[in-house]
This record gives structure tokens, C-alpha cells and sequence, in this order.
């Protein structure tokens, strides 16, 4: 069988020209601008059934992100597996609430990241504010082993922690300057548990109980014994919960309570400051 270049590949894959792309980029160990000088380069027959065995995978709907094992946020390039939630552009609002409230915080602010998962959100905050200490817990011990290589290969420090929130934490760990989260918000039922990424992402990452607002209940009932007057909690959420988290954080003593909206236009992260 007479070998197929590069940009024949990509025609061929049945795959829009972007993920055909990427896989390709990863089976043969360059990165995408390397593909469109090199367009003519061939393919040897090994490469190719990498390829092929790899697009098939994403045509019965695995995520790319698990297919090549990796994927970029806050312009970072994280590792991810199955064992983690994929890191998500909606999630880089969070980031960027935290470091504009980072910025009105003394030199060496304590930091908290309930849910870690891949450390996505920990690992930005601890790159672009290095003076910072920041704490990072997920019951998964899996998803720790990710998150700590992650950190590892980024060169920031994070002290991880395993276990359910705040029980995770040792009793002596004082009080944080700011708490971010993005926990467990779908409903057991909604029918999106069933479509696209997420039905391979795992699950006890994505439900939140039957509403799914009991993840950020819990956390609200214990949050008190480590933040002090002036700390700031923020919350990522499914994009019509704004109004219940401004509830939650209210009842929880929180003011200066406001919603930030994605760029699709929906509410998509809550903050509040405690008095």
C-alpha cells in the first residue's frame, strides 16, 4: 500500500481539519505549525495506524483531550486522563476572578483549590502568582497523581492534599485569603450526562446531588473555620445556577456578592467576600 502524505491524511481522516490535526501532531510528536510546512512529508504505515486507530476512538466520541493525553489551559499545557475532568475554557474565568482579586492582596496570599482535578485552576494561579501559597485537595486519588505531575512539569509548588473538602486539610492549616472551586454542579438526572465529553469524564466530578447545588452546600457549611474577615470565596457554575449561588453565599455571610458571565453570555462564576 503506497504511503499517504501528511496533507492527504488529514483529507481522508472524516474528522473536521482541527482535531485531524492534533491527533497528527501527537502521533507524530510536532506540533501543528509543523504540519502545514511539511505537508507533503509521508506518513510510514505505523504512523498511519496510530492515526487511524486514534480517529476512530474520537468518531465514537471520546474526547480528544484523553485521546492525545493533554490539553491547554490558560496557556499552559496540562496533562489529562480519564481520571480527571477536562480542563474547559469557561473555567479560565475563574482563574482570571482570582487573580484580579490576587491583586488587591498582600505579598504571600494563602490560596485553596477545592476539587482540584487535573490542578488546572492551581497550577494558573501558582504560575502567574508565584509569591502566593496555594493548597489544592481532591478525594481522587488518581486525579492527584495527575494534578502533581502537572505541577511538577510547570515548576510551581502546591501543597495537595487527598480526602472530601476541607476534611482533607490538616487541623493546624490556619485560615485562607481566597477559596475557588469548581465542584461537582450537574443534576444526577440532566440529560447532558449522556452527550458529547462528558459521558467519558468521570462521574463523581461532574454530579452534584439532584439539583446540583449540594457540593456547594457542604463546602459553605464548613467554610468558616478557615477564612477570616476579608477572605473571598468563588465558585464556577452551570450557567443557571448564578441565582442560587448568590443565595448560598448569602446565607453562608458573604457580601459583595456579584456574578461574572462567559463569553457566551451566561453566569458562569460567583463570588462573594466574607464580612
Amino acid at each position: 500500500m503506497p504511503h499517504l502524505t501528511i496533507g492527504e491524511i488529514l483529507k481522508k481522516s472524516g474528522l473536521d481539519r482541527l482535531e485531524s490535526q492534533i491527533i497528527l501532531a501527537h502521533v507524530l510528536g510536532v506540533d501543528r505549525v509543523w504540519l502545514f510546512v511539511h505537508d507533503d512529508v509521508l506518513i510510514c504505515e505505523e504512523q498511519k495506524l496510530e492515526f487511524d486507530t486514534l480517529v476512530q476512538r474520537r468518531l465514537e466520541g471520546e474526547p480528544i483531550a484523553y485521546l492525545v493525553g493533554s490539553r491547554e489551559f490558560m496557556g499552559l499545557e496540562l496533562n489529562v486522563d480519564n481520571s480527571v475532568l477536562i480542563p474547559r475554557p469557561d473555567t479560565e474565568l475563574l482563574v482570571e476572578c482570582a487573580l484580579d482579586f490576587l491583586k488587591t492582596t498582600p505579598t504571600g496570599a494563602r490560596i485553596l483549590d477545592l476539587g482540584t482535578g487535573s490542578g488546572a485552576i492551581a497550577i494558573s494561579i501558582a504560575n502567574f502568582m508565584p509569591k502566593c501559597e496555594v493548597y489544592a485537595v481532591d478525594i481522587s486519588k488518581e486525579a492527584l497523581k495527575v494534578a502533581y505531575l502537572n505541577a511538577k512539569n510547570h515548576g510551581v509548588h502546591i501543597k495537595f492534599f487527598e480526602g472530601s473538602w476541607f476534611d482533607a486539610l490538616p487541623y493546624d492549616v490556619g485560615t485562607f485569603d481566597l477559596i475557588v472551586s469548581n465542584p461537582p454542579y450537574i443534576a444526577s438526572d440532566d440529560i447532558h450526562l449522556q452527550l458529547g465529553d462528558v459521558r467519558y469524564e468521570p462521574i463523581t466530578a461532574l454530579v452534584g446531588g439532584n439539583d446540583g447545588l449540594s457540593e456547594y452546600i457542604k463546602i459553605m457549611k464548613q467554610v468558616h473555620d478557615f477564612i477570616h474577615s476579608g477572605s473571598a470565596i468563588m465558585f464556577e457554575h452551570g450557567w443557571t445556577q448564578g441565582a442560587e449561588l448568590r443565595r448560598i453565599l448569602e446565607q453562608g455571610h458573604c457580601h459583595k456578592i456579584n456574578t461574572h458571565k462567559d463569553l457566551a453570555g451566561h453566569e458562569r462564576v460567583t463570588c462573594g467576600v466574607f464580612a
